[in-house]
Formats: structure tokens, C-alpha cells, sequence
């Protein structure tokens, strides 16, 4: 059976049992169900764009500062202090201070690797080390800190005649599309297979809100034929995503449609509107 995918005004005609019944597809455009308000996910959508709000609701204003509160959430002093010192990462360091060093105490200071002559702080002790280097990280080094703690995808976003959402590489027009933020999901150890089911989870978290965001929000309407008229016996909206097997529509439905569809007894089609005009004349 090929994927069956909702279309506005779709109609869906089976038996079963001795019923006859019809599914009536529609367009949800009062659709209020962002998928990050109610689905049960354990990831940070963090998105940063000038005239959209989108993503999950963070306390950072700024990427920066998202990704050094993760830093100093997940990271220790000496996690910290280590990376430093070992030139572990990319942008920042510790080098040991001469100008105020002495025999009895050895003091350090932060500055950029690439220009070490001119250090951002100086004379550190070495437990102070952490403490004035919180705060002040690029993203990449703060990726580099949090390898082992989290997993990220970027996040592109396409705005040209609606919205849509990518997390690798599909949306990357110069005009139309451009990088607006994360998703991260705290992992419980760095290997590659447990970032790569994170990683898997997040592109189909990343998949159901970029149909939310381009519109792609349904509903539905059951009837039953009874004494050869259509009698409406369910309805319920809010169903995201086009495919209505992922969506969930066909099992919300039930009476024997998903077991119809797959053995292709149904018949599909669309819904002819129907008006009716009638008058009301008040008495003479």
C-alpha cells in the first residue's frame, strides 16, 4: 500500500462490519496544538529570530549565553579548568602568568589562543581560574565542553510564502533561508550510539514542528450511513503532518479504516459542498 496523505476536502468511503462509513478530511486553520506545548519530549529548542518566536520558551536572550548556561550547568570547575590548561579547546586558554608568578605561587591567566601576548584576566589563583572563565566561552568551545554531556543539531529555518524547519542541510537559500538556532537533548554517556538515537529523535521532533510551522494541521469528521443519510458520529482536530498513518488520523478514526486502507477496500475522494437555501416568511 502506498502512503495515503491528507488533502483538504478528502473524503474516504469503507464497510465495515454492515456499515457503511465516511472519514471527511479538513484543513485545521485554527490549529493550536505547537507541538512544543504538549508533546512529551525531553529536548531544548532554542531559537533566536528577530520577528519570529519560535521553539521551545528559554531564559537566554542570546546563543552565547544559551550555551554557556548549559556549560555551567553540566560542567565542573576542574571539567573547566582541565580544557583550559590541556588546550583542549578551540578559542580560549590558561597559560601560566610570569609577570605575577613567584616560587611560592604559581598564578594564570585566560586569553585567546591565537593571541596569548594580550590575556583577558590575569594573576588568577588557580581555583579562580573556572570562576572567571564561566560565562565568557565561544559556542564551539562550549560544544567541546558538552560532548559527553549533550547531543545538538543545528536548526535552518525557510520563510518564503510560509515557515519551515530543517536541522541539517535542505534549507540554505541565500534570501530565504538561514540558521536560527539548536535543539539539544541531555545524553546519559558521549558514545556515538546513544548521540546518534538522540540525534534520530530530535530530526523527527524537528519534522513534526516544521509542519506545524508550514501549516500542515488537520482534522476530521466520521459518519456513519444510517436509513440512507449521513449521520456524524466523531470529530477531532489537531492532527500534524500530512501522511495519516504518522499523523495518526487513521487509528484516531478506527472502525476498521486502518485494515481497509491496507487491504484496499476503500474508495477516496473528494467532498462536493453542498448548499442549501431556505426562507422563513413571518406571518402576514
Amino acid at each position: 500500500m502506498e502512503k495515503l496523505y491528507c488533502y483538504d476536502n478528502e473524503i474516504i468511503k469503507w464497510t465495515y462490519g454492515d456499515n457503511l462509513y465516511c472519514l471527511h478530511i479538513q484543513h485545521d486553520d485554527e490549529a493550536d496544538n505547537n507541538p512544543r506545548w504538549w508533546d512529551d519530549h525531553d529536548s531544548t529548542m532554542a531559537c533566536f529570530h528577530s520577528r519570529y518566536n519560535l521553539g521551545d520558551k528559554i531564559d537566554a536572550k542570546t546563543p552565547e549565553e544559551f550555551w554557556n548556561n548549559l556549560v555551567c550547568k553540566y560542567c565542573s570547575d576542574e571539567e573547566i579548568i582541565n580544557a583550559l590548561i590541556d588546550m583542549k579547546l578551540e578559542e580560549s586558554c590558561v597559560v601560566i602568568d610570569n609577570d605575577n608568578s613567584s616560587i611560592e605561587e604559581t598564578r594564570y591567566a585566560i586569553c585567546c589562543r591565537e593571541d596569548q601576548a594580550n590575556p583577558w584576566y590575569t594573576n588568577l589563583k588557580y581555583n579562580e581560574i573556572a570562576t572567571y572563565a564561566r560565562g565568557d566561552f565561544s559556542i564551539r568551545d562550549c560544544q567541546i565542553l558538552l560532548d559527553k554531556y549533550i547531543a545538538w543539531l543545528p536548526l535552518w529555518l525557510h520563510d518564503h510564502s510560509g515557515l519551515s524547519m530543517d536541522c541539517d542541510t535542505r534549507f540554505r537559500d541565500l534570501w530565504d533561508d538561514g540558521k536560527v538556532g539548536w535543539i539539544v537533548t541531555a545524553i546519559s554517556d558521549g558514545s556515538d550510539n546513544t548521540k546518534n538515537e538522540a540525534e534520530r529523535i530530535m530530526r523527527d521532533e524537528v519534522e513534526i514542528y516544521s509542519d506545524y510551522l508550514s501549516g500542515e494541521n488537520y482534522g476530521y469528521t466520521l459518519y456513519r450511513e444510517e436509513h440512507g443519510e449521513w449521520k456524524e458520529i466523531d470529530k477531532a482536530f489537531g492532527f500534524i503532518g500530512s501522511d495519516m498513518f504518522e499523523n495518526g488520523i487513521i487509528y484516531s478514526a478506527g472502525c476498521g479504516l486502518e485494515k481497509a486502507l491496507k487491504e484496499d477496500r476503500c474508495r477516496i475522494g473528494d467532498a462536493e459542498k453542498v448548499v442549501t437555501v431556505t426562507y422563513n416568511f413571518d406571518k402576514c
